[in-house]
């Protein structure tokens, strides 16, 4: 299978990132009903039940955009545990696993982002992903989602895996790695006089 082809059957496993988008959308319009129907119910009797559906909706989006966060993590994994020379350090299953992990949680989005940027900047041979952004764009989200705003987070979160979706494409694109440089044995391009970036 020449590089294009193995190319194009990896980038269609990227997660869709407009299902997110959707998601988020649904979720803040549910957002403003839910806060709408509290506002014209303020004063009333009733005052304390407005907006019930409204606001079970929105924490069934919560909970839909947590799992679809999730799921995409899990995606990500997979595609980088599928690249031909190199071995990936975590499995889909515990990158997503480990975020139910109170406090270590936090060290988590940070740990998982950066083993990513580790493959996407060893197969271009060069610095081209940070992890620590996406790891601090995916905190951000998760906090703001959990205080604040679920859209407002799940938005943030989606330009966080939009920049690993155009990292990965990038990379996958790029030309193969030297069978030299097929391992995480820490060597790279300046290692190899005959390989030129």
């Amino acid at each position: 299978m020449s590089e294009r082809n193995a190319n194009q059957s990896v980038l269609p496993q990227l997660p869709d990132l407009r299902l997110g988008v959707g998601i988020a959308i649904a979720v803040f319009a549910l957002e403003i009903v839910w806060g709408v129907q509290q506002e014209l119910a303020r004063g009333t009797p009733d005052s304390r039940s407005a907006g019930g559906y409204a606001a079970a909706l929105t924490f069934l989006g919560a909970i839909v955009s947590t799992a679809y966060v999730l799921s995409c993590i899990a995606r990500y994994h997979q595609v980088v545990c599928d690249a031909e020379g190199w071995a990936h350090p975590i499995s889909p299953r515990k990158a997503v696993r480990f975020h139910f992990i109170p406090i270590f949680n936090l060290y988590w989005d940070f740990k998982w982002p950066k083993e990513i940027a580790r493959f996407v900047n060893w197969r271009m041979q060069r610095r081209r992903m940070s992890g620590a952004l996406v790891g601090a764009l995916v905190l951000v989200g998760f906090v703001v989602g959990g205080f604040l705003d679920v859209s407002v987070g799940l938005a943030i979160i989606l330009s966080a895996f939009a920049y690993i979706s155009r990292c990965l494409r990038d990379a996958f694109a790029f030309r193969p790695v030297p069978l030299e440089l097929h391992s995480t044995n820490g060597l790279d391009a300046t290692s190899l006089p005959n390989w030129s970036a």
